[in-house]
Formats: C-alpha cells, sequence, structure tokens
C-alpha cells in the first residue's frame, strides 16, 4: 500500500492489489483512522527523505523499506504473545488471515442485527471480501448447506450482478470525489 491509497476524507483504503485483481475499497471506521492516522504521524517522524511522498510505502521499517510479510508476521506474532493469546493444539496461530475471517464474521453479525436479510446480506459480504461467488464467502462465516440450503445454491448469475453493481456504484462514487 502506498501513502496515496489511504483517504481519510471519504474514510476508506484503496486497495490495489488483492485477490481476484480487483480493487476494492476498504472503509476506515473511527478506531482505525485514529490507528492510521497515529502510526502515520510517528512514521513521518523517521528522518528519511520523501517518507510521506504519496507514492511512498505506507508501512515502512525504521529505514524506510516497505515492511516485508515476515516482518508483519513477527509483529503479528509479538502482539498476539503480549495480549495472552494462546496458540492452538498443533503450535500454530492465530493467523494474521484469521482477522480477514473475523471481520467476515463482524460484518455479517452487525447486518443481521440491523435486520438486513441475509439473502441480501451475503452478497454484500462477498462483495466487500473480494469474492466473486457467495459460496467463497460461506468459508468465512461458516455457514453450512444444512443450514441456509437455498442461499448456498444462490444462482452464480445472480451473485455475480450484484457483485458488478455494487462495483461499479462503488468506483462511479470514487471517481466522482476524486474530481
Amino acid at each position: 500500500m502506498q501513502n496515496k491509497d489511504v483517504d481519510f476524507d471519504r474514510k476508506v483504503i484503496v486497495l490495489n492489489h488483492t485477490k481476484n485483481r480487483c480493487q476494492r475499497l476498504a472503509p476506515i471506521n473511527e478506531s482505525l483512522g485514529q490507528v492510521l492516522k497515529q502510526y502515520i504521524n510517528y512514521r513521518n517522524m523517521i528522518p528519511l527523505s520523501g517518507i510521506a511522498n504519496p507514492n511512498s510505502h505506507l508501512f515502512v521499517s525504521c529505514v524506510g523499506r516497505s515492511c516485508s510479510r515476515r516482518t508483519v508476521l513477527a509483529y503479528f506474532h509479538h502482539i498476539i504473545e503480549e495480549c495472552g493469546i494462546p496458540r492452538r493444539c498443533d503450535q500454530r496461530g492465530p493467523m494474521v488471515h484469521e482477522i480477514r475471517h473475523s471481520a467476515a464474521v463482524h460484518s455479517l453479525i452487525k447486518l443481521s442485527r440491523e435486520g438486513v436479510d441475509i439473502y441480501c446480506s451475503l452478497p454484500l459480504l462477498a462483495t466487500f471480501m473480494g469474492h466473486k461467488k457467495v459460496l467463497d464467502t460461506e468459508v468465512y462465516v461458516r455457514l453450512t448447506q444444512e443450514m441456509y440450503p437455498d442461499l448456498l445454491k444462490m444462482n452464480t448469475e445472480v451473485a455475480d450482478q450484484v457483485y458488478s453493481f455494487i462495483l461499479t456504484k462503488l468506483k462511479e462514487d470514487y471517481e466522482n470525489r476524486c474530481n
């Protein structure tokens, strides 16, 4: 991610290199916004030329290089350990990707509590997660065919139409705000 990918005014992060090669917009809620602003403030104190340039990397090491996956994983494991979160019996995890699972579950619960019908919320969640099929999202929310057989048989064509419509509207909105 680059500095220009974070838009605090519109409260979104533009994700350009994602699963399925689709550009996505990730919302910035209040707490994430505060943490990102705090990080950027401290990061900009690193005495390196151009660190705050729009095309520079957002997450950098103390020498200004982009953070590697290994570095991110090391920090993640350090945070997990500091929080006292136990490892599973196979000594793995929690894993970074499980944050994605948690976000999907929490989003579905939130939509459900707001009264959004599950038939409507899963295509929205699939779009948010960057999936092209509702069935791909099922992995994250651990739905089973026994619980929602009609939902998981949802026609891929319908899901594709919903995905295309939402993606088009998000892109139009993003472009209109940029201009």
